[in-house]
């Protein structure tokens, strides 16, 4: 094994809560891995009976994203263990070799999975006390999908077929927002069931439509002014005053202004006195471009300076971007809109419930739970004290991986285990909050800081930054920390994520290469049919990049001396080398032409298989419709394809 970092050996030894930060690259699973095998052995030594060994390594419960990634860190964790075998075996070290290899056939029993996976098993062993069925099946995938379209379909239909007020003005919603956005808006509700709910208890079943406008209105307030306060605003516009008020049509009476509103929490006139600031003396109206009079001056300044006051107006414009467009200054101008909108949400809401009504009952009958079924019964079992009891004194320690996506019904979950850190269980968590890409899931990365600031203030715990990558050279890494320092900086909002730079822990003497091909657009091939042009051309234009960088990895390949770095040696070039990552399957197709035509071997990865492309649905919901002539959504599937072309909007006016 690697030497171990000094932050990293601690993450490892230190027997307390801990969150740890992990960069990219700085080993985490390393980390996890060997605090795991090191928890093991530290219980089996305290162990008298061999025959406990099962218990032993059920009673670590290790969680994270994927299952994927759960048999990838069982196996590791396995191999971690045939480690310590084998150095037993060297060292002729009888009785560790036999509770080394007792540990590794225990391996099996070991309770490493995803949070779904874990709350199934709980639900499983204390079924009756969560009034289900012990052998439930989980809906997921395709089938889920199916059934609530279905039931979608079904409620929606029946809900305008009675003509009444709710009907048409429920009807004027769905004009409003597009049939297919209104289907995919009803469904996330379905199956973000947790947070609806938690909606409509706090807000929507107890307080009246003016009541909720003002709740909004407040929240809005008070984030403006936190964001004001965190960013430190006031300084910078006295500094930017003190650097530039040669160029600045701002007055020190209106910052002195700002500062007693932000003071006396009067957001609306922090907000109204901080836009007219930036948008019209600072910067143009659309925050694109400095004003020339403002460049003309920090050109004029000494470098050092100069680069201070640029970043300073980087936050400024950061914070506009951040709250610009709440309109803050014309939120009452608004009132009547408020109200519809407030209605229009009830009458949604209404609609959801009966929807999931229904989707219950069809769970219930065919005796299914789906992933969010999952985690809300496993959490309401937890308030049961029996069951949660005797699930704490089980478990000694709860590992989760890839926290940054991790939801606050997740955190409820474990903090309900561990009784809000009063138990002996102690919690690991790890994760990256730069890395938090899964809020289109539900995840939340501020359930990360949360479960971190509550860590280190009520279970007495630690929070660790593992910054070392072992994945970049110098010089990547240099213009990782240059380019994102600038693009994330300083945290100013919830909803923001503070840059922690990167230090380079590989020990490799070089500072590898960055570069930026450019393409130049070619405006040959004018033709009269401006559409047709364009959509010619945007075709063109991905084939040319495509080839502009099949023809780069190509000469990688064919160069002596490009070279990478394997297991610390110099190794020439080969196709294995190479990633090439794309925003979307959109240039995937150009992307393998160029490839094919140049000889190029390559792997796709998660790419869209034949039988997942569009054609073939097509073809699939045709047949699936000749064979049922009942199924609506494989009819659907047929009149939206190209066989008919029917809009969205049509095919609904004709469906009610």
């Amino acid at each position: 094994m690697k030497k171990l970092t000094i932050s990293q050996e601690k993450a490892i030894n230190l027997d307390k809560h801990l969150s740890v930060t992990a960069n990219a690259g700085s080993g985490k699973t390393t980390v996890l891995i060997e605090k795991y095998v090191k928890i093991l052995e530290e219980i089996l030594n305290n162990s008298p009976q061999i025959e406990e060994l099962t218990d032993i390594v059920e009673s670590v419960v290790v969680i994270t994203f994927t299952e994927k990634a759960a048999s990838e860190l069982k196996e590791r964790a396995t191999k971690a263990i045939e480690d310590k075998i084998r150095e037993a075996r060297e060292k002729n070290d009888l009785e560790s070799l036999r509770k080394y290899e007792a540990l590794r056939d225990a391996m099996p029993s070991a309770v490493i999975g995803t949070i779904h996976s874990f709350c199934a098993k709980i639900l499983r062993e204390f079924a009756v006390t969560a009034g289900i069925d012990a052998n439930f099946n989980i809906l997921e995938g395709a089938e889920r999908d199916r059934a609530i379209d279905i039931i979608i379909e079904n409620k929606l239909k029946e809900f305008l077929n009675r003509n009444d007020e709710n009907a048409k003005r429920l009807l004027y919603v769905i004009e409003k927002i597009k049939i297919a956005d209104f289907y995919k808006l009803v469904k996330k509700l379905i199956t973000s069931r947790e947070l609806v709910e938690k909606v409509k208890r706090d807000i929507y079943n107890v307080k009246n439509d003016d009541e909720i406008i003002q709740m909004w209105r407040d929240k809005i307030s008070n984030y403006v002014i936190n964001v004001f306060k965190q960013s430190l605003m006031t300084n910078v516009l006295r500094s930017l005053y003190g650097h530039l008020s040669s160029v600045l049509s701002i007055t020190r009476a209106q910052i002195d202004e700002f500062e007693k509103a932000i003071e006396k929490e009067e957001a609306a006139k922090a907000y109204q006195i901080f836009m007219e600031i930036v948008s019209k003396k600072i910067y143009w109206e659309n925050l694109s471009n400095l004003r020339s009079d403002i460049k003309n001056a920090l050109n004029q300044k000494p470098k050092q300076v100069s680069e201070e006051i640029q970043a300073q107006l980087q936050l400024l414009k950061r914070v506009a971007e951040d709250i610009g467009k709440v309109n803050l200054n014309n939120f009452d101008n608004f009132t009547e809109k408020h109200r519809n909108y407030v209605k229009d949400t009830r009458l949604i809401l209404s609609l959801y419930d009966e929807i999931n009504t229904e989707y219950e009952k069809f769970k219930a009958l065919n005796g299914y739970l789906d992933f969010e079924d999952l985690q809300l019964k496993a959490n309401n079992l937890l308030d049961d004290e029996s069951v949660r009891s005797e699930l704490s004194q089980r478990f000694r320690y709860i590992m989760i991986d890839e926290y940054q996506d991790t939801n606050y019904l997740q955190y409820e979950i474990v903090k309900k285990l561990i009784k809000d850190f009063s138990e002996k269980m102690k919690l690991f968590i790890v994760g990256d909050d730069k890395q938090s890409i899964y809020g289109f899931r539900g995840s939340d990365v501020e359930v990360f800081h949360k479960t971190s600031r509550d860590i280190c203030e009520y279970g007495d715990g630690e929070k660790i930054m593992l910054q070392e990558s072992f994945r970049l050279l110098r010089g990547i890494a240099e213009f990782v920390n240059r380019v994102f320092g600038k693009i994330m900086g300083e945290r100013i909002s919830i909803h923001e994520v503070e840059y922690s730079p990167i230090i380079v822990g590989r020990d490799v003497d070089d500072d590898g290469v960055v570069e930026m091909l450019v393409l130049k657009k070619d405006k040959k091939n004018k033709n009269n049919d401006k559409n047709s042009e364009e959509e010619s051309n945007e075709e063109d234009l991905k084939l040319a990049e495509a080839r502009f960088v099949a023809k780069k990895i190509l000469k990688l390949l064919q160069d002596d001396d490009a070279y990478v770095y394997k297991n610390g040696e110099r190794k020439k070039v080969e196709p294995v080398d190479i990633a090439v990552l794309i925003r979307n399957r959109n240039v995937l197709k150009p992307i393998e032409n160029a490839f094919i035509e140049m000889n190029i071997p390559y792997i796709v990865s998660s790419g869209i298989g034949f039988y997942q492309t569009q054609e073939i649905y097509d073809f699939l919901n045709y047949f699936e419709f000749l064979i049922n002539t009942n199924n609506d959504v494989a009819l659907v599937g047929i009149l939206r394809s190209p066989f008919f072309g029917i809009s969205d909007s049509e095919i609904f006016r004709i469906s009610v």
